[in-house]
């Protein structure tokens, strides 16, 4: 008796159940498109072909380009501010250089006193003026470290306006801590013009034995010596009021009192063409 011996088979049976279940779940998942409803296109799809693209725009702002105009405005306003500052700064150290020399050499201005003044002649008619005067001026130099170096003098003596009398006094070396004494003829020679109504008002003055007020002025050009240092000449203008010629009998002779006369000197100094007396 012949006996079969039965192999167990290594392949698994196949589950029909699974596998319809699995179509199933496919037809289900994937729509047909026969079914499918449609739906019109949407505006962006009807649109994008001729829709401009969208760029956004920076959100910082761009600076104006400046006109000519303003770029030629700006260059003169910035060279306004720089000569005013240069003129500031040339300012500043012209203050502390005078400072410094002030502190230095502390200086003074000469001072000037009249001696003594007399009349010597003196003839007024009513045309004509003839006068001599003699005139001694006294003038210290107060300063330790500065000589000035005089120009001569020019002098003359007014009264009510008018010229009665010029002289000059001589050039001179005034040095420090010293006083000097000048003196000088002071006249008219009748050459000078003046006004009938003017020769009139100082005889009227002498004949009723009022006397004149007399008024001195003196003007030159000086220079200073500081150290071994000189500086350029500058004017100076001297002016003694306070000084009265007394009158008798209608005639102004003698000593003129002169110890109420007060001096007073300005120096000048030019700028831009003006005289400008300090």
């Amino acid at each position: 008796m012949n006996t079969e011996k039965v192999h167990p088979t290594t392949t698994k049976p196949t589950t029909p159940t699974s596998t319809t279940t699995a179509t199933a779940s496919t037809r289900t998942s994937t729509p047909t498109t026969t079914n499918r409803p449609k739906f019109p296109p949407s505006k962006s799809q009807q649109y994008s072909a001729t829709r401009p693209i969208f760029r956004p725009q920076s959100t910082t702002p761009s600076k104006p380009r400046s006109s000519p105009r303003r770029q030629h405005r700006s260059c003169c306003c910035k060279c306004i501010l720089c000569s005013a500052l240069v003129l500031l700064i040339l300012l500043v150290l012209a203050g502390v250089t005078a400072a410094i020399f002030y502190a230095v050499y502390h200086p003074q201005s000469p001072t000037f006193i009249v001696s003594s003044l007399i009349i010597s002649h003196f003839n007024l008619t009513s045309t004509d003026l003839t006068s001599n005067f003699n005139l001694t001026v006294s003038t210290r130099n107060k300063n330790q470290k500065i000589t000035f170096y005089y120009n001569p003098i020019r002098v003359s003596i007014f009264s009510g306006g008018i010229d009665i009398g010029d002289g000059v006094f001589p050039s001179f070396v005034h040095k420090a801590k010293n006083s000097t004494t000048l003196s000088a003829v002071i006249s008219s020679d009748g050459g000078s013009t003046i006004a009938g109504g003017d020769l009139a008002t100082l005889k009227s003055e002498i004949d009723n034995n009022n006397g004149l007020e007399l008024k001195i002025e003196m003007e030159t050009k000086a220079k200073f010596n500081i150290g071994k240092v000189k500086t350029r000449k500058f004017g100076i203008r001297v002016s003694c009021n306070g000084i009265k010629a007394a009158a008798s009998n209608g005639k102004l002779t003698g000593s003129v009192n002169t110890t109420g006369a007060k001096c007073k000197g300005k120096w000048k100094i030019k700028i831009w063409s003006r005289n400008l007396f300090i």
